[in-house]
């Protein structure tokens, strides 16, 4: 009896760990799933309810490529990606279609200058033009007619996993929607990370702490122009927003370093990893994304990287030289597009005078006039000149009248 019984708890156990890992479990937690479609109708009904789709066109849906992004997919916090969609398409119709009204991304002059530019220093593979599957099209809301095609990872190779792949067109994903990856991710700056790591390696309070807490990391700062722009514009991105917010955290950690000691981020580490150990079921996924990336934040002070003195001086040199380029574009451009009004005043005071001595001198317009008469071209004055032309307008005018009326006598006659 007893047997049976531990038998029949390990069965219900079994059917509980199956049932949690299938499609329709994880979508009740509120996970993304990736789906599969067949018709371009199913598409249209997708972009209708606002939700932007990354088709992946191939002939086998087991491809590792398909699989990594739809694990980063479901590893996503439903937040980021709840207008967000990967469908896989097998269909031979729907695949020629896509294919056929589908287009690289349009960079532009100045992004297609920087891209050739890029591809030269990195040594990037040239972009796909020939189609061969599987395919990567995105499809956005804001053009559903036709969508975008993924050229790039041409020549990827050793990706076994299909990582590589899975990491190019999830960039390609992000900078086309201005969002963050799919996947769970930290991130760091590495401009940053030198500070963070400057401001660890002398004393509480000292000048070095503080030059580097206070002067190097809000120089940095300013030179993000592209941020103060966007915000002012109000055309910030998620993107955008998210990089700031990372910026800010790392000014704001660096200061309580300089006020509290170095040992607040190892205190704020350990506080922060205790309440998601502690409180992992009330925190939303959301929220736990944004503490971990604050502990891997912190860990940047608390862990830091180990820098040449080389490559300090030249950072350095690097941040001083962009401010001060910095300094004079904002000195020059109002120098380049706006007058001033008295250098406007000055012009027009030249200008009366130049006038006003050519009224006050005849005997140099005479003198002109003579020396004209001399060579045979006498010289006339403004006025003479332009009562000489509405002269010979006139005379022309009454020629073509007469001209006229010659030709309608003449029908007449007839």
């Amino acid at each position: 009896m007893t047997q049976q019984k531990t038998t029949s708890i390990l069965l219900l156990t079994l059917l509980a760990l199956l049932s949690s890992s299938t499609p329709a479990a994880a979508a009740a937690a509120g996970k993304k799933l990736c789906i599969k479609m067949s018709r371009g109708k199913e598409l249209k009904e997708k972009l209708a309810t606002e939700s932007n789709v990354l088709l992946v066109l191939g002939n086998d849906d087991d491809d590792k490529t398909y699989k990594e992004l739809c694990d980063r997919l479901e590893g996503t916090p439903p937040g980021r990606v709840k207008d967000f969609e990967i469908a896989f398409v097998k269909d031979s119709n729907m695949r020629r279609n896509v294919m056929n009204k589908a287009a690289p991304p349009s960079l532009g002059l100045i992004g297609t200058a920087e891209k050739f530019v890029l591809d030269l220093i990195t040594g990037a593979p040239p972009p796909k033009t020939e189609i061969s599957y599987p395919e990567y099209v995105l499809y956005k809301t804001s053009n559903p007619e036709a969508g975008i095609r993924f050229v790039g990872g041409a020549t990827i190779e050793n990706d076994d996993e299909g990582k590589q792949m899975a990491d190019a067109v999830s960039d390609f994903v992000s900078e086309q929607l201005q969002t963050k990856k799919i996947g769970s991710f930290v991130y760091a700056l590495g401009s940053y990370d030198m500070v963070a790591a400057q401001i660890m390696k002398y004393e509480t309070g000292s000048w070095q702490q503080r030059f580097w807490a206070e002067g190097v990391a809000k120089m940095l700062q300013t030179m993000f122009l592209k941020y103060p722009i966007a915000s002012l514009l109000s055309t910030t991105t998620p993107v955008m927003e998210f990089e700031m917010e990372l910026i800010t955290n790392y000014i704001k950690i660096g200061q309580k370093v300089v006020e509290k000691g170095k040992n607040y981020p190892k205190e704020q580490v350990k506080r922060l990893e205790e309440m998601l150990e502690n409180d992992d079921k009330s925190i939303s996924e959301l929220k736990k994304e944004s503490m971990s990336q604050r502990v891997y934040t912190l860990k940047r002070f608390s862990e830091p990287e180990k820098f040449a003195d080389k490559d300090i001086m030249s950072f350095l040199v690097k941040v001083g030289m962009n401010l001060l380029t910095l300094l004079l574009m904002l000195v020059m451009i109002p120098m380049m597009f706006l007058s001033s009004p008295e250098d406007d005043e000055e012009e027009e005071e030249e200008k009366e005078e130049k006038a006003g001595a050519e009224m006050e001198d005849p005997d140099k317009e005479e003198e002109e006039n003579d020396e004209g008469s001399d060579s045979g071209t006498p010289l006339l004055t403004k006025q003479e000149k332009k009562a000489l032309a509405i002269q010979r307008a006139k005379e022309s005018m009454k020629e073509d009248k007469e001209n006229v009326q010659k030709v309608l006598q003449k029908n007449g006659g007839k």
